[in-house]
This record gives C-alpha cells, structure tokens and sequence, in this order.
C-alpha cells in the first residue's frame, strides 16, 4: 500500500481537532499550524485547500485565517469548485510565488467564477512537468469539477509521455497560455504569430534589414516561441528578404528568463557578442520578454550603443519593470486578465452543457509602440 500524502495525513489530523472548536470560533493562521504540526507551508495550504473545498473551512475575508463552517451556515445547492494550476516562477521563504503575468491570469479566473457562484482552487506546478502533473492530482482529490491549466514547456521526452496527451482526468479541462504539440483539449492562446509578424514588418518598413532574434532551443517545445519564429520568418519572406540564420539564436532549455540573474546576464552577454561580431551586425533585436530586453540594453549601454539609436530593442509582455525602465523600449501588451477571464468562462460553459468538442480560442497581442528609428536616422545622427 502506497503511503498517503503527507498533506492529507494533516488534513486528517486538522479534521479531527474541529470539534475541538466552537462555531464559528477563527481557526489558526497557515503559520500557527505549520508549527502545530512542524510540515512546510505549502503542505498546510494543501491541507486546507482540501478542506476549504469540502467546505468544511471558510477563509477570513482580509485575513489570513479560516473559520469552522456550521451545518446551519452551509449552502443547500452545492458550489461548482474549479482548480487553477498555475506556473510558480520563483519561491519567497520557500513558498512558491506568482509573477505578475500570473497573477493576472488568475485575476481573472477568480471574477468569472465569483459572478458566477463558483469556487476556485488553486495549485502551482514549479518549474516541472512532475510538478504540474502532482498539481493536477491534489485538484481532483480536493474534488474540482473542471480545469484550468497554465502548462510548462516540455523536452520531447515529457512530450512523448504527456499526460495532457495520454490521460483522461475525468473533468472538463481547458489550456491557457503554452499549449503542447498535439493537443486535445479546449484553449485559450496568444497570437503569437501575429506579435512576430507585425513586429518584425514594422521594423523592416522602417529599414531595419537585419533583425536578430532571440528565441529557446529545439530541447523544449515552446509553442509560442515558435510560432513567433514562424511570424518574424514570413515577414521576411513577404518583405521580398530571406532570413539570416546566424541573426536567430537560443538560449539553453535549463535557463529561466523569469528572472534576472548572473546566469542570465553571462548568457546573454555571449550571444550579443555573437550578434556584434558578425560581417553585418543587426541594426534591431528581438528579445524573448521585457527582462530579457532590459539585460540587452544594459550590455549595449555597457559597450557604448545607443538605444534605441543606434539598436533598437523589442520586448515582449509589458511587464512593470520594463514600464519603468529607461530608456523605454517598446513592447507588446498582452491582456493575461482578459485571457483568464476567457478560459473561466469557456470552462463553466463546457461544464453546464455537457461534452463538446474542443476548440482554441485565440486572443491578439496589441504591439505597444514607442520610439524606434529607422537606421537611416541612426546615420544623420552619428
């Protein structure tokens, strides 16, 4: 017999100290019963979740506490709950954090399924596709009615054996975001194709005939920075231009553009000499998201290069650190709230009106335009 879950033995344990309580007393903070019972935080926030679902606790409103929930207070009809699985792109005291693109993603989530009477619980999968797979199971033990994964990128060894693929989780589920080759299931996407097009057309309409760009290796499928691969390529081919293949470089599958770090900014530094050393070096650079195009600047500010005067730098995401950054650089601006808006509600749809076929749901990604001059203007300014 297989040992159970450390989070649900804690559960059991919490489930038996309820009468303890008198109803509604305010029950232990997540940090008064990680001590109780000496386990992480995530395994207590497992164990609650659990219960929160089973309604068994409520949450505090503004307070990070629960409440015994009485028989007298409970709801007659029973309340739709549906599991967020969302990427976790770093840990803050070892408890997995959401950035802010997340976040708004499950912003949105949360106010379809509050319009519509439904309760939503959340599981972070890391940095791993066991991880998100683990993700998933502790939902459906909680008892989720339907699915909103956010997936991870896979190597073509997880793609051969994805469960996404393979399995039948016996609930409706639905894709936002990074979508695995093959998929079978509802989504909803970014146009990445039309980011790659459009931004690359712009700035070939501008003069800006060698555009380097910056995109993952073949070691993991990541389908939207393929398919922006893809746009930047047929933008070429419309411009009458063929693509140089030493402008198109990869960073390592093992490495995160989430965060800055001195990896990061090795790598990088190594790939720009790449770019710079070349016959005709590129006038323009495609950066993989905005933290990516500010470690960019930084290193051609370091060597002298004017941005955006003398390279032009395009980001992509229009993340809070890039608005603030100088100098300003434009980007695209892709609408996460919107995206977890769609997938609720495309869920709840799919629940009420039983099985139906899958379908992907495709949202644009507006370009976000500031200053980028042609070369021709670099040349009058030198």
């Amino acid at each position: 017999m297989p040992s159970i879950p450390t989070h649900l033995r804690v559960k059991q344990y919490i489930r038996a100290e309820l009468s303890a309580w008198s109803v509604p007393a305010q029950w232990p903070t997540e940090s008064q019963l990680q001590e109780r019972y000496n386990v992480s935080r995530p395994t207590i926030s497992k164990a609650l979740t659990s219960l929160v679902a089973e309604g068994v606790l409520a949450r505090v409103p503004g307070h990070r506490g629960f409440v015994v929930v009485s028989p007298e207070t409970k709801p007659r009809e029973a309340i739709l709950r549906i599991g967020h699985v969302a990427v976790a792109s770093s840990t803050v005291s070892g408890v997995p954090t959401l950035d802010p693109r997340m976040q708004r993603r499950e912003e949105g989530i949360r106010r379809v399924a509050e319009r519509r009477n439904c309760r939503v619980l959340s599981g972070m999968s890391g940095l791993s596709v066991s991880g998100e797979r683990a993700a998933v199971a502790d939902l459906l033990s909680a008892g989720v009615q339907g699915l909103i994964i956010s997936p991870l990128p896979r190597s073509p060894e997880e793609a051969q054996s994805d469960y996404l693929l393979h399995e039948n989780l016996g609930v409706p589920v639905v894709l936002a975001g990074m979508v695995p080759q093959g998929n079978p299931h509802t989504s909803v996407e970014f146009d990445h194709w039309q980011a790659g097009y459009d931004i690359t057309s712009r700035l070939l309409s501008q003069g800006h005939t060698r555009i380097g760009i910056l995109t993952r290796s073949n070691e993991v499928y990541y389908e939207p920075l393929r398919e922006r691969l893809q746009g930047y390529q047929d933008a070429h081919h419309d411009h009458s231009l063929s693509v140089d293949p030493s402008l198109v470089l990869a960073l390592p599958p093992t490495l995160s553009p989430a965060r800055r770090s001195t990896c990061l900014h090795t790598t990088l530094d190594t790939l720009l000499d790449r770019w710079l050393t070349l016959p005709e070096p590129p006038t323009a650079l495609l950066a993989l998201e905005d933290l990516v195009a500010i470690e960019l600047i930084e290193l051609l500010q370091q060597q002298g290069i004017r941005v955006p005067e003398d390279m032009a730098v395009f980001g992509f995401g229009n993340l809070e650190i890039g608005q603030h950054f100088r100098p300003a650089f434009p980007t695209t601006a892709p609408d996460f709230l919107r995206m977890g808006e769609l997938a609720c509600t495309v869920l709840l749809n799919r629940m009420a009106s039983g099985k139906l076929p899958p379908r992907t749901y495709v949202l644009p990604v507006p370009l976000l335009l500031r200053s980028t001059p042609s070369p021709s203007d670099n040349k009058q300014k030198i």
